[in-house]
């Protein structure tokens, strides 16, 4: 029987639409969730348990296995309006209830009670960031009179062990907020949460001891308040990974990796990456690979190959085309191939990118790139502008600088990025004021960043 609870509204799966269904499965790499401890192991059969339907209040009861206890309502999600923890309710309008709970379970599963509604179940979902330490849920709820019955009642399992108070009784939040539970102990989280969309070379990797500060101020601080990390890159997936597994000890897996300057967007999902299709199909407006690809080659005729060469095959997709070229012929190609794909029709971008005598060109589709990939982001997870930061060092940055957002110019940021950033801030006080450059470099640089916006504490 299914119960309408009250301060919810109607039911939503754990996932949005576009999360739980159009994104699909990619390539793998191992997951990091970790096994019990043998100190959780005993913590958890020291604990009894109360009855979910009884008194929050009630007396312990005797130790009984997870299949033998009965509940009043198992209906899963569809009683009490959830959504993903990613989304941020709040810019839509209504309040919410989130918690991250931080445990061995790989994948913990919540019983609980609305405002006193039936009893269902939830699996928490697993934040990637913070490498196994948090899993997390979010509760949407309406603005009701109130009640003398907790906003929200609770207990944990892994299928063979509770979770609960140390002395036998339900966890119990009061309030709407973000809350974190660990060690037995919920505690409201400070501060706000941030959507943080970084590149990788020499802006977030680069210095690894700056880099592992940075992992420690995240899981320990920002993932518990609900914020998330994207990493932008010119990297392909399978580049990314392999720099995953090197720099496991310092670098945190993100929740979201846009790659390939922004023609595609994977969301970490169940030990693996699955693409965004509905971003894929977005790029297709406009675009024409062959025609791309010839004009390419017409400059490669041009200039020689002695100052022009199509980068490894790894580095190419069905919307980028990525080539190396002298610096002294970039004028020349760039003219070339913007004015042949204009006269073709094709709506596309050219990037440039890199230090030294050689520079990257990267041609993508139109609707493609990092600012457009972190924007479709932001609006799907529904954090603010001032609420979502890109970082980065080089030219290829830039485009994640143009639009609301604020920004964090790392201090060991290339030449054509500073010069942009000096141009830019002076345009208005609104630029001068979301666009920050930094004293230090790299991640520690990000870090400098954060702290200026009130996001480190």
């Amino acid at each position: 029987m299914q119960t309408t609870l009250p301060r919810t509204l109607a039911a939503e799966t754990r996932c949005s639409s576009r999360h739980q269904s159009s994104f699909r499965r990619g390539s793998h790499i191992p997951t990091r969730a970790q096994q019990p401890s043998d100190s959780r192991k005993a913590q958890g059969q020291q604990r009894g348990f109360t009855s979910p339907n009884a008194s929050s209040h009630g007396a312990v009861l005797r130790r009984t296995p997870v299949e033998e206890v009965q509940f009043a309502g198992r209906e899963d999600q569809s009683g009490a309006a959830a959504t993903s923890p990613d989304v941020d309710v709040h810019a839509h309008g209504y309040s919410s209830l989130t918690l991250h709970y931080s445990t061995g379970w790989t994948q913990p599963t919540m019983l609980f009670s609305l405002q006193g509604g039936d009893w269902q179940e939830r699996s928490l979902d697993e934040v990637a960031s913070s490498s196994g330490k948090w899993t997390s849920t979010t509760f949407r709820l309406e603005d009701t009179a109130p009640s003398s019955k907790p906003l929200l009642e609770f207990v944990l399992t892994n299928g063979m062990m509770w979770d609960k108070k140390i002395n036998g009784s339900n966890y119990v939040i009061e309030e709407a907020g973000a809350f974190m539970l660990q060690d037995g102990v919920i505690e409201a989280v400070p501060g706000e949460k941030v959507l943080l969309v970084s590149d990788l070379d020499d802006t977030m990797i680069g210095d690894d001891n700056g880099t592992a500060a940075f992992k420690r101020f995240w899981q320990q601080e920002a993932v518990p308040r609900g914020s998330r990390l994207v990493y932008n890159t010119g990297r392909a997936l399978e580049k990314c990974q392999q720099l995953f597994h090197e720099k496991r000890d310092v670098l945190p897996v993100p929740d979201y990796l846009i790659t390939s300057v922004g023609t595609q967007v994977y969301r970490w999902s169940n030990g693996g990456w699955e693409e965004d299709p509905d971003h894929t199909a977005r790029l297709a407006h406009g675009w024409d690979l062959q025609a791309v690809r010839d004009a390419a080659y017409e400059a490669l005729a041009l200039v020689g190959p002695q100052r022009f060469h199509f980068r490894d095959r790894t580095e190419q997709n069905d919307y980028k085309v990525t080539c190396g070229v002298a610096v002294d012929a970039v004028a020349e190609v760039l003219d070339h191939i913007e004015t042949s794909l204009e006269v073709g029709g094709v709506k596309a971008k050219t990037i440039i990118s890199g230090t030294g005598d050689w520079r990257f060109l990267d041609i993508v589709s139109a609707q493609a790139g990092k600012h457009a990939a972190m924007e479709g982001l932001r609006s799907q997870l529904g954090f603010s502008h001032d609420a979502t930061v890109a970082c980065g060092d080089s030219g290829n940055d830039i485009d994640m600088f143009r639009g609301r957002n604020r920004g964090i110019v790392v201090g060991n940021a290339q030449r054509e990025l500073l010069e942009w950033l000096v141009e830019q801030r002076g345009r208005s006080d609104h630029d001068r004021s979301r666009l920050l450059l930094t004293d230090r470099n790299r991640a520690y640089g990000i870090l400098e960043g954060l702290a200026h916006y009130g996001f480190l504490t």
